[in-house]
Formats: C-alpha cells, sequence, structure tokens
C-alpha cells in the first residue's frame, strides 16, 4: 500500500511496535531512534508530507537497493496495529504491518532523498519510505546501506554515548507486553456503546 503522511519534527514513526534499540554505535542509528521504545524513522525533512509504501511478506526478500539511499533491518514486537505514520497522523485505513497479529516480526526499512530538503518545511513531498515486514525470531539490527548524512549522525552520536541499554525485549517482557495489550483492548471495548469484545484484539497466547 502507498500513502502520503505528514511528519513533524524530522520524525516517521512505526506505531505499535516495540523496540529496543542496540548500542548507540550501530550503524542502524543513522536512519532510527526509539521514543519509548517505538522505532522512529529520522527523516530529512522538519515538517510536510513523506511517500510511504508498506508491504507485508511471508519470507525475507531479496536486497535491492535499485535508487534506495539508506536501508536498515530491525526486529521488533507488534505490540497492537503497526502503521508507518507521522507522529500526529492518523493511521491509514489498511497499510498495517503486523498481518498476523502480536509477536515477533522483522522490518526492512528504505528511505531516499532525506538531502534533498533537509530541515526544511514542505508542501510536497521529496522523501520516499519503503517498510517491508514479515514474521520472524529477533535477530541483531542490520544497516544494509547507509548514505553520507546516515553515516554523519552514527559518527556524531558515538562521539557521545548514552549510558549503555539492554538490545531487546525479552521473552518474558513480550509476555507481559502481550497481557497488558489484550487487557487493555478488552476493557476499552467492555465499556463501548456496543459493550463487544473487537474482533482483531490479540489474543493472550
Amino acid at each position: 500500500m502507498r500513502y502520503l503522511t505528514h511528519v513533524t519534527s524530522h520524525l516517521l514513526t512505526l506505531r505499535g511496535a516495540i523496540w529496543w534499540p542496540p548500542p548507540y554505535d550501530d550503524p542502524v542509528v543513522g536512519l532510527l531512534l526509539d521514543i519509548e521504545a517505538v522505532p522512529t524513522v529520522i527523516t530529512g525533512i522538519a515538517v510536510g508530507p513523506v511517500d510511504v509504501t508498506v508491504v507485508r511478506l511471508d519470507d525475507p526478500p531479496a536486497t535491492e537497493l535499485d535508487g534506495w539511499e539508506d536501508m536498515v533491518e530491525i526486529s521488533i514486537v507488534a505490540a497492537g496495529r503497526v502503521h508507518a505514520v507521522g507522529m500526529e497522523d492518523p493511521p491509514p485505513a489498511d497499510g498495517r504491518l503486523d498481518r498476523d497479529g502480536p509477536g515477533w516480526y522483522r522490518l526492512r526499512i528504505h528511505a531516499a532523498g532525506r538531502d534533498i530538503a533537509y530541515d526544511s518545511v514542505v508542501d510536497e513531498p521529496v522523501e520516499k519510505y519503503l517498510v517491508q515486514s514479515w514474521p520472524a525470531p529477533p535477530e541483531s539490527p542490520r544497516a544494509l546501506s547507509l548514505s553520507p548524512s546516515a553515516l554523519a549522525t552514527v559518527a556524531a552520536r558515538r562521539s557521545n554515548p548514552p549510558p549503555p541499554r539492554r538490545a531487546f525485549v525479552t521473552p518474558e517482557w513480550e509476555t507481559r507486553e502481550r497481557e497488558r495489550a489484550f487487557l487493555a483492548r478488552e476493557n476499552l471495548f467492555r465499556h463501548s456503546p456496543q459493550g463487544q469484545s473487537d474482533p482483531d484484539a490479540p489474543s493472550r497466547q
């Protein structure tokens, strides 16, 4: 699915995903950061629309740069409906990245055009993103391609590292988070006017 979403403050979020980032000197920090454990793409523009395509797959795709300047892979836990969307935008009607519901997924994130209008406010999209997802157990993050500006971000962060932090969500944390998401969804629909359970709600399993 392809759509436009409006970003603010250089942030395109992977809403509904949980990610514990790798060590601060890992190359993926050239494209991604986490905001309260939510993986977030660093856009070049400060404010404006970006072109996003999301694709759900059964298996890992072939690696094809084909005009993409940045390409990284991360493992995430889907704690709800996962969408690539601006911080203040509603999610698109379709375009979910968590086809099989809660659990582990691998995301491959592509970016191009991040240097065209850096730190600018734009009215028309100058950047494009492709996010591919498929079910997969957790693996270490990988940077498949990084632009010079992304490499500069990595170098800058390496010069000023924060305290160490965990690299991955533990299985125990995943179980607790899945239980929390289930109970929160059930409570929401129990108090809704319909008083019915959501058919898309995650199970406890």
